[in-house]
């Protein structure tokens, strides 16, 4: 990566107008919690929405997002072209839960735009604060520059944020929101801990928000994954879809709950792939695979069905069958598990989901949720939390504190690239 220019706190540089990464990276154990503020030509917000932060870690625009990188950096990303055209400036800023900036070690701040690095900018000086504004991105003319600042709050994240025209009653009632949402995520991550979601779990979710009082982007998508979770839960035990038309000859009795573009992957004794590029397509009847060297699997002959990472296993009897790569894994795993349960007249749509024995006891979930601190190994992520086998499940490893970690969503599914 080329070096860009070197600022001192007041200086300024030009940005390409285009999608940039403000990076604030700092020396490991600090915590700093960095956001960002949309500001018009006046200096403030429009409203509380131009206020992302860890618990609005994007704006409604799409513009502007925000993500911890690693333990030690956060990364605010802002496509400038795609920003409202009363936003004049972005501001990214940050706070400490506990103690002050002149205490943080090595907190710089840094500007890229793809692999070039545009701007650097070590802190120095730093009083004796726990908010700070780092840097801005701003117009001038029909171009962008970024700014460093290096401006502190001695009044908080709170002051800060007042200042800058949100509405925050005090410090204590964020820190408070933050807990709430990280509690609200440990109940969501052991709900799909044996990845079968309830009706009482929903119910539980929904209990847990109304007594916690919280609301906002981060709980409606925690809702959508826990209802998601009981629609893929509820598929599964045989109430399944039905596709409309397939565009295949079928028989008289025949009905297809899922059509979907997919690669067939092959695996040989030696370790090699083939990957081949078609359509699966699944009735009642059997498993189809559409493409120039396609195959049939009636049901009858499936001996294992399993969604493994971004694909879904499926093993017959014969020689057909494998790993099937699709879209979304999750779902198609799902409508295939419920097809196959009601082919064999084991599914009826009055009983629970059953549990297998990937079932993971409560007293290891939280041990691992307190030696992982809630948060993703790789990427320190606090959304979307999956309970991983570090020794896929499918491949032997155990269900024990040893053998199990916190993953993202993110780095789950590349995790399963690697493999």
């Amino acid at each position: 990566m080329t070096n860009g220019a070197a600022l001192v706190r007041g200086a300024n540089t030009a940005v390409p107008a285009a999608e940039v990464q403000v990076r604030v990276s700092w020396n490991r154990g600090s915590g700093v919690d960095a956001c960002a503020l949309l500001l018009t030509a006046d200096g403030k917000v429009r409203d509380d929405d131009d206020f992302v932060f860890y618990n609005q870690p994007e704006h409604s625009c799409g513009a502007v997002r925000l993500a911890e990188a690693d333990p030690t950096s956060a990364v605010v990303t802002v496509d400038l072209q795609g920003l409202p055209a009363d936003v004049d400036r972005v501001v990214v800023a940050g706070s400490l839960e506990s103690g002050s900036f002149d205490s943080v070690p090595e907190l710089c701040v840094s500007v890229v735009h793809g692999t070039r690095s545009v701007a650097s900018y070590p802190v120095a000086d730093i009083e004796p604060v726990s908010a700070m504004v780092f840097g801005e991105l701003y117009r001038r003319g029909d171009g962008w520059k970024f700014r460093a600042v290096g401006q502190g709050w001695r009044s908080g994240l709170s002051g800060l944020a007042t200042d800058f025209g949100i509405s925050v009653e005090d410090e204590s009632s964020v820190v408070s929101q933050a807990e709430s949402l990280r509690h609200l995520q440990q109940v969501v991550t052991f709900a799909f801990a044996d990845d079968v979601i309830e009706q009482h779990e929903v119910d539980e979710f929904e209990e847990t928000v109304r007594r916690l009082g919280v609301s906002g982007p981060a709980v409606d998508e925690m809702r959508d994954r826990m209802n998601r979770g009981l629609q893929l839960a509820r598929i599964s035990e045989g109430l399944l879809p039905e596709v409309a038309d397939s565009g295949l000859f079928l028989e008289a009795d025949e009905k297809v709950h899922l059509d979907t573009p997919a690669v067939h992957i092959k695996t040989f004794e030696n370790g090699s792939t083939k990957r081949t590029a078609g359509r699966v397509v699944a009735s009642n009847r059997k498993l189809r695979f559409i493409s120039t060297n396609g195959h049939e699997l009636p049901w009858s002959k499936v001996v294992e069905l399993r969604p493994e990472y971004a694909t879904v296993i499926v093993m017959g009897t014969g020689k057909h069958g494998g790993a099937y790569e699709v879209a979304d894994s999750e779902y198609a795993a799902a409508v295939l598990t419920g097809i196959l349960k009601v082919s064999r007249r084991t599914a009826t749509v009055t009983i629970p989901a059953q549990r297998d024995s990937r079932a993971i006891p409560h007293a290891i979930k939280v041990d691992v949720w307190r030696r992982d601190g809630g948060a993703c190994v790789e990427c320190s992520a606090s959304e979307y939390l999956e309970f991983d086998h570090v020794i896929p499940w499918s491949r032997g490893g155990a269900t024990s504190v040893a053998n199990l970690q916190l993953l993202c969503r993110r780095c789950n599914l590349a995790k399963g690239a690697r493999i």
